[in-house]
């Protein structure tokens, strides 16, 4: 049987991550990216969500309604 359920999905992109690449380095940038979407990704678990997938500078999240 098929069921139908509110879900909030949040998709969460870095601004300006191109002039941080242009500014640091890739390696120091793409250092700072990977350390801030971790600590996104943290947060979203904290609070009951679940990343469903992050991409470069960014992440996709999905949480239950209440």
């Amino acid at each position: 049987m098929t069921q139908i359920r509110q879900r909030t999905v949040l998709f969460a992109d870095l601004r300006g991550s191109t002039a941080l690449f242009e500014t640091l380095g890739n390696a120091e940038a793409t250092s700072v990216v990977t350390h801030t979407i971790s600590q996104m990704g943290l947060a979203v678990d904290r609070v009951g969500g679940h990343l469903v997938k992050t991409l470069g500078d960014g992440l996709m999240a999905v949480f239950e309604a209440i």
